[in-house]
């Protein structure tokens, strides 16, 4: 399980990240990244009664806040990226929000190591 999670997370998370962020952001654009973190979230928030009582469920609540999250940090790399759209930004939010992806693992992976 924790193999395929790391397989994931580490090779979808920076993929869709990229597809949600653009060179040239828009505010159009901006607003789609609110609408699929608010999706996410209330899918989320609406498996809340069946979390951690079948396997499915909690997949798919983890999946859906995992998704939220990388919404959330491609709509901050659009923010920076409207700042200032010089080369330089534009490589670091594109590195820095591909990394940001793989954060929420770590914690998974901790959860594990401690629950056995």
């Amino acid at each position: 399980m924790l193999a395929l999670a790391f397989a994931v997370v580490f090779g979808a998370g920076p993929a869709i990240f990229a597809a949600l962020t653009v060179v040239q952001p828009v505010p159009r654009q901006a607003m789609m990244l609110v609408g699929i973190t608010a999706a996410c979230i209330a899918g989320a928030m609406g498996l809340r009664a069946v979390f951690g009582e079948t396997g499915a469920a909690t997949g798919v609540a983890l999946t859906l806040i995992w998704l939220a999250w990388i919404a959330v940090m491609a709509l901050g790399a659009q923010a920076l990226r409207r700042l200032d759209s010089r080369r330089g930004m534009i490589r670091l939010t594109r590195v820095g929000g591909a990394i940001a992806t793989t954060v929420p693992w770590f914690g998974f992976a901790a959860a594990h190591m401690v629950t056995g």
